[in-house]
């Protein structure tokens, strides 16, 4: 069973998340929990930062993130969606990858405020 998490804007723009459980359940468990979250995003050129404070530190470092894929960042203590491939200069958890919306997500500017929710399964059911 996949779970996944949407980021929500003020307009209606929704990104679509599939979380992956076996590489960071820890981080992802925490996400979750807190659920649902209100922030703020803040946008540079190659990601788009959520800040989000779990209170975990590093699970498994990612060297890169390719467009498109998510991961939690301790010390900036926000989620990291990279809009395109990616080196950061700082630890990354990699949680999983957008499935629906990253032309959304590149469309989203700083300072815009964020809701991010779990996706409920068919049924309403939440994940």
């Amino acid at each position: 069973m996949s779970q996944k998490i949407s980021i929500v804007d003020v307009t209606g723009r929704k990104i679509t998340i599939k979380l992956n459980r076996a590489v960071s359940p820890l981080t992802i468990s925490r996400l979750l929990r807190l659920t649902p979250i209100k922030s703020v995003a803040i946008k540079t050129s190659k990601f788009l930062q959520i800040p989000v404070d779990l209170e975990i530190g590093v699970e498994k470092e990612a060297k890169n993130l390719q467009e498109g894929h998510v991961g939690y960042s301790p010390m900036s203590r926000a989620l990291i969606v990279a809009l395109r491939d990616m080196n950061p200069s700082f630890p990354v958890s990699p949680i999983g990858e957008v499935e629906e919306g990253l032309s959304e997500a590149k469309a989203i500017q700083t300072g815009v405020a964020l809701t991010i929710v779990r996706e409920e399964k068919d049924g309403g059911e939440t994940l």
